[in-house]
């Protein structure tokens, strides 16, 4: 008897390690990963504070590729947004030198851009076009670049736009007036910049997809976990990519008990 209930708990093992996960799929859009695997507090996720008030956002350089997990968006305020489309949530972005001097960058979301959009939605290519960190924002999402290329859904389609950084102004300036050129195909975007208008290559970068629909946003940014924590706080591991173990060491302790109750009956008949 004890050998068969020492089976059932071999077997129950793997299912706890299934019953306690979530597919990406159903991750997708929300911000299960910060919660879970993130270390991020109920504090963290219901306290409302603007990007300019956090630390330094991460950055990107020149031809990285960055893997996002998927699960970690939040309002434009750093909360759980509402929003919860999983369309809107970044799984990868990467840069790339092409033999003309352009570049392109390539996104990937986690599932596919539907054609018809109830929302807005823009997708922002952050970078620091001339090299120089002396003319580029200090703080918030914009922290670390003097340039924002953008495709953008409008009334009438995608479409591209081009703002930079006033210095002397503190103020993000608009120029309609750029080459970019996008594609987009099921769940990715590729967003090309010629050459002239990247002087200096693509030094510092990082990728934002942002969604509004009302006073409802959700916003995902490559490279990053989340938004970083408020600006006079220690760092915790709230924005590590593990810091918790792996669901399948829940399973452990099953197997453990199995394998000793199936010994301790075979001993028994010894």
């Amino acid at each position: 008897m004890r050998v068969l209930f020492a089976i059932v708990l071999l077997f129950l093992a793997p299912l706890t390690v299934f019953a306690s996960s979530t597919t990406e799929e159903e991750r997708a859009g929300t911000d299960i990963y910060l919660r879970n695997e993130a270390g991020f507090t109920e504090a963290d996720l219901s306290t409302k504070l603007v990007t300019e008030k956090r630390k330094a956002f991460p950055l990107a350089h020149e031809a990285d590729a960055v893997n996002d997990p998927i699960g970690d968006v939040l309002s434009r305020y750093g909360t759980s947004s509402g929003m919860n489309v999983a369309w809107g949530d970044l799984e990868r972005v990467s840069a790339e030198k092409n033999s003309d001097g352009s570049w392109t960058f390539h996104v990937v979301a986690a599932t596919d851009i539907p054609e018809i959009l109830s929302h807005q939605a823009q997708l922002l290519l952050l970078v620091d076009r001339d090299g120089n960190a002396d003319n580029n924002d200090l703080a918030g999402i914009h922290g670390g670049v003097d340039a924002e290329f953008a495709v953008e859904r409008t009334v009438n389609g995608w479409n591209t736009d081009f703002r930079w950084y006033n210095k002397e102004a503190d103020f993000w300036a608009v120029d309609k007036e750029t080459l970019a050129s996008f594609t987009r195909e099921k769940n990715a975007f590729s967003l090309t910049i010629p050459a002239e208008e990247l002087p200096n290559g693509a030094s510092s970068w990082r990728v934002v997809l942002a969604l509004a629909n009302g006073s409802d946003t959700q916003i995902d940014a490559a490279p990053g976990i989340g938004f970083p924590k408020p600006l006079g706080t220690e760092e915790t591991p709230t924005n590590a990519q593990t810091t918790k173990p792996s669901i399948a060491l829940y399973g452990i302790p099953f197997v453990l008990i199995g394998l000793g109750l199936i010994w301790f009956g075979w001993k028994r008949r010894t």
